[in-house]
């Protein structure tokens, strides 16, 4: 595989994930296609072994290109790979998965049955027997099988596996970069955008990547209550986008302790749940309930103007 000339470039921002890059990257390198294409891992300040990694694996797949990106946030990275990208189409990937053979082909195959798309990928969880990891594939690969029965919509564009043109994406300013500071909602945020331009969204269910959760339940309560602000950000802006399902002030628990005692629930109770499927149903409840609640927190927190966003300063990416 040669990188002249590519038709798609495939852009993986990453930060301190250097075990996982280095097991997603030759998934991606070994395609089974034809066609050239680049992959672009943008490193967004890592101080682990990330970049040694990457710079490793590069010598055995020259098509692998390593640029950084001091501005924090997959925003701001995703940008920069965008930016130094040399093929017509862009495809944005996240660096915790693993790609079937026939991912990228797929992708191509959509673009050229679908032009002018935006070309979405299937996501699929792995397996895991930590609860919580459980816990999130229940909720994602639910709320994913609407993108198998019907058209999707703003709120089905991710990041995480999705394609279009590039002209497209510059032509649209790319991501807002006020999500660089937030660390969330680019996505939602930019699928409404897309509608807006009159570009369709399609489903490309054999452009499969399977999704290796690393969050655990604390790091994702910091993420939930960050998504509620998001959502506040972008409803604002787009009043049509329906609000999650929020917290139901009809529980025992006081609001101000559901999170402390969720937390300590889940402690307790995580190591004697290794199950399959979703979790025991307690603390199933208790992840759901505090979950929602930070939600409704950010997204109160906004309203309220507890918060605000300021762009990140531009200071350019570089190449390695």
């Amino acid at each position: 595989m040669s990188d002249k000339d590519p038709k798609i470039s495939v852009i993986i921002p990453t930060k301190n994930r250097a075990e996982m890059v280095r097991r997603f990257l030759p998934s991606l390198a070994e395609q089974a296609t034809m066609e050239p294409y680049e992959i672009i891992v943008v490193d967004n300040g890592s101080t682990d072994s990330t970049i040694e990694v990457v710079t490793e694996l590069s010598s055995n797949w020259p098509f692998i290109r390593l640029i950084t990106e001091s501005k924090p946030g997959s925003a701001a990275a995703c940008h920069a790979g965008a930016i130094a990208a040399k093929a017509p189409l862009i495809m944005f990937v996240d660096d915790d998965m693993l790609a079937v053979p026939e991912f990228i082909s797929e992708h191509l195959r959509s673009h050229r049955e679908n032009v002018n798309a935006c070309v979405l990928g299937r996501v699929v969880s792995a397996e895991s027997n930590h609860p919580f990891e459980r816990m999130l594939a229940y909720i994602f690969d639910g709320g994913r099988q609407t993108l198998i029965k019907g058209e999707p919509v703003a709120v089905d564009y991710w990041s995480g596996n999705a394609s279009l043109s590039r002209a497209t994406y510059l032509e649209m300013g790319g991501y807002d970069q006020v999500f660089s500071s937030l660390g969330y909602g680019k996505d939602i945020d930019f699928g409404f955008r897309l509608l807006e331009r009159g570009v369709n969204l399609v489903y490309a269910a054999n452009a499969v990547t399977y999704h290796h959760f690393s969050e655990r339940f604390p790091e994702r309560l910091r993420k939930a209550y960050r998504s509620g602000q998001a959502y506040g950000y972008v409803k604002s802006n787009y009043p049509d986008l329906p609000l999650p399902e929020l917290a139901s002030a009809n529980t025992l628990i006081p609001g101000s302790l559901i999170v402390p005692f969720s937390r300590l629930f889940a402690a307790v109770i995580e190591p004697f749940d290794r199950g399959t499927g979703r979790p025991i149903m307690p603390l199933a409840y208790v992840y759901d309930l505090a979950l929602r609640y930070e939600t409704m927190r950010g997204l109160t927190d906004y309203k309220t103007g507890k918060i605000s966003f300021e762009l990140p300063v531009d200071t350019g990416a570089t190449s390695i």
